[in-house]
């Protein structure tokens, strides 16, 4: 749970004391009491949650009452943001539901990455009657696979993403099923520059000092290049440096061109740590 705060005006419609009457002494105390509700105005602190299993589509602000509620871990989180010393926003008697959560998280969090599954689940109306609907499990922008989320259809709002899930999850006609015939050694040409991937990545050039010289290794695609030259000769191999160096990202990008390239549907195995997993 995230939480930003704000400082909102809330005016309720209070009704009118009855100033006609009296109380027990004259009727004047009932009579200064009868105050308006635009004299009536409350401030109130309302602070952004982010749910957890909920995705940052459904971000609500809400009381610290809501947030207590929840229990202890309520009470922490919200004790733990107020420790920070966070800014009030005033929005000025501005409708909550009006504000745009985009102002405060990053807009990526709401951008749809991949869908990686669907499902049909059956709702029950308030007038009785049932209602199929189809969800999608979504892995948004710039959060890892763990954060992925069930959202239905409308929410997503992302038409292209559906066409890519259904494409992907499609089995091609049987006749068109068989992969090509493995390469010719002969055939395998070295990457000079690393091939441009999703959203512009490439692979990485790293700094590296050592005692005679100090110089820009290609690391990364000198990895790849090794990989890709033992595949078209059919070695086995194991990819082994240091930590951080970029052995996950060599590895994805092998199957990448194996895909892409050699028109291999796979489906690949891959074995790894779930802490792996989630960075591919």
């Amino acid at each position: 749970m995230k939480e930003e705060q704000q400082t909102a005006m809330d005016a309720p419609n209070t009704p009118k004391p009855d100033v006609s009457a009296p109380d027990d002494d004259d009727g004047t105390l009932g009579a200064a009491e009868a105050v308006t509700a635009e004299d009536n105005i409350e401030f109130v602190e309302e602070y952004l949650v982010k749910w957890r299993n909920r995705s940052y589509l459904h971000c609500e602000w809400v009381s610290s009452d809501v947030i207590r509620s929840e229990g202890p871990a309520g009470k922490g989180k919200l004790q733990r943001f107020l420790n920070t010393n966070p800014p009030k926003v005033d929005f000025n008697a501005a409708e909550p539901d009006k504000v745009n959560i985009i102002d405060f998280v990053d807009p990526r969090f709401v951008d749809v990455d991949r869908i990686l599954a669907a499902k049909n689940v059956e709702l029950e109306m308030l007038d009785g009657t049932k209602k199929t609907k189809r969800m999608y499990l979504v892995k948004w922008s710039n959060l890892n696979y763990t954060d992925a989320t069930w959202e239905f259809e409308e929410d997503i709002n992302d038409d292209a993403a559906i066409v890519q899930f259904f494409k992907r999850n499609t089995i091609p006609p049987r006749n068109l099923r068989r992969d090509p015939p493995h390469p010719q050694p002969s055939q395998w040409v070295k990457y000079q520059t690393s091939p441009s991937y999703r959203n512009g990545n490439v692979l990485r050039p790293y700094q590296v000092y050592m005692s005679t010289v100090n110089c820009i290794s290609t690391l990364q695609l000198d990895g790849m290049n090794w990989l890709l030259a033992n595949w078209y000769n059919k070695r086995n191999c194991i990819l082994a440096d240091e930590m951080g160096l970029g052995k996950t990202v060599q590895s994805v990008v092998l199957l990448y061109h194996l895909k892409a390239y050699q028109k291999l549907r796979g489906p690949f195995l891959v074995a790894a740590p779930l802490s792996t997993l989630e960075q591919a």
